[in-house]
């Protein structure tokens, strides 16, 4: 997430449809991110790699070479793309096209889905310079087992294991793989837009909450959407759909 000055766009931005497809090519600001949010013509954003690698994280060697107060700004940088991923109000997805590694990793765990070539990588390698891996919602993902067995042992691990362990929700073959995850974008981008920022909201704010607050403001959230005209029609159509639906033989 080099933040150097180098040559060359930090994120490519490409629409297709109604998904953003933004290239990390040197992943370190988030102003795309905060622009998408006005854009009502954009419902899904997809996060994906240049070459072989999603992300490898920080530039080391730029960071090396940094004096305290600029490694402070560097990574408040970082935490500020993650943090604007978190509260977007649309979706984010990690289409982890190759080696998700230490920030990197946690980029793609702020993502709200993750899909993943069958040849990516996983790995929070942070431990293996002198500092904490950030578990802080890796956890609820896959575990707090697993969560400390990947950020002590900076051990690498492969997309298959990752979708086992709840990391990565879909995996797909590499020769293929963008096409995939932007059909698994398309997927996302035709649920009611409403509803699917809601979703993000209250799974967002149901990590701070206790069961009966996340239980009352779930609620409220479903109520007001029923009050909805949107809602009518949706129900309806939703309705038209399983009447058209051949009957299941009975037993």
């Amino acid at each position: 997430m080099a933040t150097d000055g180098t040559s060359g766009p930090a994120i490519l931005a490409a629409t297709r449809g109604s998904t953003l497809v933004l290239t990390l090519n040197r992943p370190a600001r988030a102003a795309g991110l905060r622009r998408c949010a006005e854009d009502d013509a954009i419902r899904v954003v997809v996060l994906v790699g240049s070459g072989r690698t999603f992300c490898a994280g920080l530039d080391l060697k730029h960071l090396a070479a940094l004096r305290a107060p600029d490694r402070r700004a560097y990574l408040t940088t970082v935490l500020d793309l993650f943090r604007t991923i978190w509260t977007l109000p649309k979706p984010v997805i990690a289409a982890m096209n190759g080696a998700a590694v230490a920030g990197g990793f946690d980029l793609a765990v702020f993502c709200d889905l993750r899909v993943a070539s069958d040849a990516a990588v996983f790995a929070q390698t942070e431990v293996l310079i002198g500092v904490n891996p950030i578990p802080t919602l890796l956890h609820h993902l896959v575990g707090l087992g697993n969560a400390k067995y990947l950020g002590m042992t900076a051990s690498m691990i492969s997309a298959a294991e990752a979708h086992r362990i709840g990391l990565v929700n879909e995996i797909y073959p590499a020769d293929e793989f963008l096409q995939r995850a932007l059909e698994f974008a398309d997927v996302v981008a035709s649920r009611p837009r409403a509803a699917v920022a809601a979703t993000k909201r209250i799974t967002r704010t149901m990590l701070d909450q206790t069961v009966e607050e996340g239980l009352r403001d779930a609620g409220e959230s479903i109520l007001t959407a029923m009050d909805t005209p949107a809602f009518q029609r949706q129900l309806g159509a939703y309705l038209e759909q399983l009447a058209a639906k051949p009957a299941r033989p009975q037993p």
